[in-house]
């Protein structure tokens, strides 16, 4: 392996590296925007049904599910 192949294999590292960095940050900060949001929805409707709480534990439940799926990069 050259010197130049050697570099280039190790930058391609770091980029993915970096990559996969931003990528799981940018899954976090839509998971914390989702669940704010699964939250607010639910607070409105807990004005129609007493078991709002149940139904916004597993909708979370879910939300949380999907994005540890996402973020198993």
């Amino acid at each position: 392996m050259s010197t130049v192949e050697a570099v280039y294999v190790e930058t391609c590292k770091i980029c993915e590296a970096v990559s996969k960095w931003f990528q799981r940050g940018i899954l976090e900060m839509q998971r914390g925007r989702q669940l704010s949001i699964n939250r607010r929805i639910f607070a409105e409707y807990k004005l129609f049904d007493r078991e709002a709480g149940y139904h916004l534990q597993r909708v979370q439940d879910q939300t949380n599910a999907e994005y540890d799926k996402k973020l198993q990069i």
